[in-house]
């Protein structure tokens, strides 16, 4: 639309950019040359808050559409209100309220400490009392690190500073924690620790959890030192190893391996809160080649069931 049409085109209901006074003059009255001659002339010179009632009514429907988009921003935010997670103290906030690891979906949560950090893939080879290493873009192995006896899992920190390297020793009492530096790939002085098998951090990063399976407890350690702080025995948890927490940070839940149920871990009262016998399938299914279409009811394969990792 061109603004020189003044008045004419706005009562068509277009509304220019702005009014000016030529352009209003002209609509009132001045023919261009060569054109049809106007035996009545608007002479009237329109106010300059005197808009056409088309353009009133996109107006007031725009100002309706602003107090509605007020009104859905006030409701989602009186929602997520409403729904805020209230955490143990010290835990990062909650973004998402409905799911739990929405801080863990894609590289753009990655934290920036870990820019100069080596890509590696960190193995444990339980026999071998190692740490392979392995560069996932060649899916070479670039080196082997000796560890503690019975190495079982590879733990990141809770400040994704230090990697370690849990060698719970089966069947003795040399059980030992290994540092490995992400930045060089290289270990550090291995740190005396009763039967780690696993290990994790409390969701406020005040512990680390030490999962001394053959002990039937649970160790909350300093998380860079590993001093002892205090202990959790579940008698009733066999085979306790793999945990998750629930997202206010407050629960704990563990499996037990070799008693087919969950260990319920109250932290912030720091006790076993109760304990989950998980119901045997109506399918059971040996250790063997499972063919397409066969049944799917199997979660586990002992006598007594084998939860072997959980996940909200």
């Amino acid at each position: 639309m061109s603004r020189h049409r003044g008045h004419g085109a706005a009562a068509k209901g277009h509304f220019p950019a702005r009014i000016e006074p030529h352009a209003t003059r002209r609509a009132a009255g001045n023919v261009p040359a060569g054109g049809a001659s106007n035996p009545f002339p608007d002479t009237r010179t329109p106010p300059m808050n005197a808009f056409p009632r088309s353009a009133l009514s996109l107006l007031a429907l725009a100002a309706l559409a602003a107090l509605a988009s007020a009104g859905h921003a006030a409701d989602a935010a009186a929602s997520g209100a409403a729904h805020a997670i209230a955490t143990v103290p010290g835990m990062p906030p909650v973004v998402d309220p409905s799911n739990l690891y929405s801080e863990t979906a894609g590289p753009q949560h990655v934290s920036p400490a870990l820019k100069d950090d080596l890509v590696r893939v960190y193995v444990p080879n339980l026999r071998g009392n190692s740490v392979s290493v392995i560069d996932p873009a060649t899916m070479k192995v670039v080196d082997t690190l000796k560890v503690g006896q019975s190495p079982q899992h590879v733990v990141v920190g809770y400040d994704l500073r230090t990697l370690w390297a849990a060698n719970n020793a089966e069947r003795s009492s040399n059980g030992s924690l290994t540092p490995i530096d992400p930045r060089t790939g290289k270990t550090g002085k291995a740190i005396p620790v009763d039967d780690p098998y696993n290990m994790y951090f409390t969701p406020d990063g005040k512990s680390a959890i030490v999962v001394a399976e053959a002990r039937h407890r649970l160790d909350f350690r300093d998380p860079k030192t590993m001093a002892l702080q205090y202990s959790i025995d579940a008698p009733k948890c066999g085979g306790i190893n793999h945990a998750d927490f629930s997202i206010d940070g407050r629960t704990a839940f563990f499996t037990c391996e070799f008693e087919g149920s969950l260990a319920k871990i109250d932290l912030v009262d720091r006790k076993v809160a109760g304990y989950l016998v998980l119901p045997m399938p109506a399918t059971r299914l040996k250790d063997r080649f499972v063919p397409a279409g066969g049944p799917t009811t199997e979660v586990c394969t002992s006598r007594k069931g084998m939860p072997q990792d959980i996940r909200f």
